[in-house]
C-alpha cells in the first residue's frame, strides 16, 4: 500500500493527476454543452414549425 500512495504522490508531482482532471471535465462540459444544444435545438424547431405551420423537417435548404 505504501508503494501505491508513492507512486500516485509521484503521478501528482508530476502534474499527470492535474491534466486527467482537466481532459475529463472539459469532455464532461463538451457533452453537456452536446445535450443541451440538441434539446433547445428541438424546442426552437417545434416552435419555428408553430409559427409557421410546417412539419420541423420540412425545412427548405
Amino acid at each position: 500500500m505504501r508503494s501505491l500512495n508513492d507512486w500516485l504522490h509521484d503521478l501528482a508531482d508530476n502534474y499527470v493527476l492535474l491534466t486527467a482532471g482537466a481532459i475529463l471535465f472539459f469532455a464532461v462540459k463538451g457533452l453537456i454543452g452536446y445535450l443541451t444544444f440538441r434539446h433547445y435545438d428541438k424546442r426552437l424547431s417545434r416552435l419555428e414549425s408553430e409559427l409557421t405551420g410546417r412539419e420541423p423537417h420540412l425545412r427548405p435548404k
